[in-house]
Order: structure tokens, then sequence, then C-alpha cells
């Protein structure tokens, strides 16, 4: 099992339920915190704490958010792992917004300002067609109906979520 070392300023708080990861942690009272569920390989989700500036590159890094997604392909899970934390830094940059889920198979950022169609379609965007389900777009081209916009759901949940299954 991967077990690297916790970045500067992170605590684990403690392991949570698997029900528990579907929605968000609290959140610690000092607004320069923040909590996130997040596990490592298979050793079991845990609530993890760290500054509130985080960038979600730094989340994805630590993670390994997905390599999950290379499993079958046989693809090089570090450089997967490099572009979808390039991405996530830039979806940030559009909207500002903190990770509160990560695993090799999942990222979700919570946007902290409503989310505009105008900021969809440069979300959109940073997915070129070819590249949509190999950079975690998956649940947004499964979902899509063909008519709606595709990141329609982003504006009606406030969040992002980077999907590999």
């Amino acid at each position: 099992m991967r077990t690297p070392s916790l970045p500067p300023k992170w605590i684990v708080c403690g392991p949570t339920a698997q029900e528990a990861i579907y929605g968000e942690p609290t959140q610690p009272n000092d607004p320069n915190r923040l909590r996130l569920y997040g596990m490592l390989e298979f050793g079991g989700y845990q609530i993890y704490e760290m500054p509130a500036d985080i960038s979600p590159s730094v989340v994805v890094k630590f993670f390994g958010v997905g390599s999950h997604g290379v499993i079958n392909s046989g693809g090089d899970p570090t450089e997967l792992i490099a572009k979808v934390a390039i991405v996530a830094d830039k979806i940030a940059k559009i909207v500002p917004a903190r990770p509160f889920f990560a695993d090799e198979a999942g990222l979700k950022l919570k946007f902290l300002r409503k989310v505009t169609k105008a900021d969809l379609k440069k979300i959109e965007a940073l997915f070129p067609e070819d590249e949509m389900l190999g950079l975690g777009f998956e649940r947004y081209v499964s979902e899509w109906d063909g008519e709606s916009g595709m990141l329609d759901s982003v504006i009606k949940e406030g969040l992002f979520h980077f999907w590999w299954d």
C-alpha cells in the first residue's frame, strides 16, 4: 500500500464510514482549515484536515487521483495524475473551489461562488473530446441526456466531480 508522508500542516482526524463519503465532512471552526474525505489505495476512508488555501493539485498528487483510470488501459498513472492536477487547478482558477473528497478514482471540488454558464464553457474547454473520459469527465458524459448542457448539473450542485469507474 502506498503511504506517502503527509504534506506540511495536514493531520489525519480518523476513519469515517463508507456511507459518509457521499456528503461533505463537517468543516472545522477555523476558516483557515478544511477537511476532506480521502483514501489511499484500499486503506479505508479517513478524514484529513489541511490548510484551507491548499491547491487542488496537491490533493490530486497526494491521493493519486486518476490512477484508477489507467488500471485497465495500461497507461502511465504518473502522467495522468499530473494532467488531472493541472486541470483541477485550472478549474479552481475559473471558479474558486476547495476539495472535499479524493481517492484514486475521483475528486470532488466544491465551488465557493455560484457557477455561471460562461464558467461552464471555460471548464468544458479544459476537456478535449478525445481526452474527456481519460481526464475524469466520465460522470458528465454518462449522465448527459444529449440535449441539455453537459455540465448543467455543476451549476445545480455547486461542485465538479472528476470520476473514473
